[in-house]
């Protein structure tokens, strides 16, 4: 089993940020080493992907949390006594006080029926209204303890469902399809996709293009050319030097949007920013599609991650993975 995760904190990305109708999620109490319950942690999974919700009892917040997922408690880390090492836990993430949060984990190689083991590490704020535990503390998700010396530490399992949302397609269009059958449509749309125009780029540290109407990004597509970074600002171009990579986000950013606005736009319950990059080829494997339009965003404004070239390839494949009812496998 392979895993990939990022995680979502008071932005829900996913069609599935909650469990299925008729799956009942794993759960799990939140326990200090002392005893005191502060909270309860529910697991469900959908497709490749393995939600982990954590809620606090009032009065308690988030600090931190750290997650190791293996398929037997053999596979998190320990130390020679047995005793889990946080540190060397794969998934980090900070919350700022929070008092809800959910791990979306991409998964491969699970099947439905495989049992997973979760070691959920949480640093919390707050006090106990019994008044046991006050001010900082720490406490583990789960139902059975590691054999270990030093407090009880606890992990719980989960059962991979092999419950799946029905097949259902999806649309997309490529920039020749934006600029040619589907420009009345964008026209028509645009002021309310975008009543404040559509930015692309990085508005705060690199450089944007900014439309303010649909027949203006008609006009722009469809962009060829060596993909290449913003080099200063523009305003309802006619082309610019960033070449395919330019295009391939304007035809992007429309295909997410139109997804989310427009239900009709293709069958799926699901939304298409949150379908996943399934080529291991791929410098964006295992990226959803929302990630992905983030990092194309910061290409094109010049403080991405990735080249240039990789992001207008990846924008480019995702764009035509729905072309004309079709499905080339590039998502799932």
């Amino acid at each position: 089993m392979a895993i990939r995760a990022w995680a979502v904190a008071g932005l829900v990305l996913w069609a599935w940020a909650s469990p299925l109708a008729g799956q009942e999620p794993t759960q799990a109490p939140l326990r200090t080493g002392a005893g005191e319950v502060v909270g309860m942690v529910e697991a469900w999974n959908h497709e490749a992907v393995l939600s982990v919700r954590i809620e606090c009892l009032p009065g308690w917040t988030l600090g931190s949390s750290k997650l190791a997922i293996a398929d037997s408690p053999a596979g998190i880390p320990v130390n020679p006594a047995g005793r889990p090492v946080v540190g060397k836990f794969e998934l980090k993430q900070s919350h700022k006080r929070l008092s809800e949060f959910t791990w979306e984990v991409a998964t491969t190689d699970v099947a439905a029926g495989d049992e997973l083991v979760l070691a959920l590490h949480v640093e919390l704020f707050g006090g106990s209204p019994s008044g046991l535990v006050l001010g900082k503390a720490t406490a583990w998700a789960g139902t059975e303890a590691f054999a270990c010396k030093g407090g009880a530490v606890w992990f719980f399992r989960h059962v991979w469902s092999g419950a799946e949302e029905p097949p259902t397609p999806f649309l997309t269009l490529t920039q020749e399809d934006w600029s040619g059958y589907g420009a009345d449509y964008l026209d028509a749309s645009f002021n309310q996709w975008f009543p404040e125009g559509m930015v692309l780029g990085d508005a705060v540290w690199g450089n944007t293009i900014r439309f303010t109407s649909g027949a203006a990004v008609a006009e722009f597509l469809p962009q060829t050319g060596a993909p290449g970074q913003l080099q200063r600002n523009y305003l309802n171009p006619a082309t610019t030097e960033a070449g395919a990579l330019a295009g391939e986000l304007v035809a992007l950013t429309l295909n997410v949007v139109a997804d989310l606005a427009d239900p009709e736009l293709g069958a799926s319950e699901r939304n298409l920013s949150a379908l996943v990059v399934d080529d291991p080829a791929s410098p964006f494997y295992g990226f959803t599609v929302s990630q992905v339009l983030n990092e194309v965003h910061n290409s094109l404004g010049m403080f991405g991650w990735f080249t240039p070239g990789e992001a207008a390839e990846c924008a480019r494949r995702i764009n035509e993975n729905f072309a004309g009812g079709g499905d080339t496998g590039f998502l799932r």
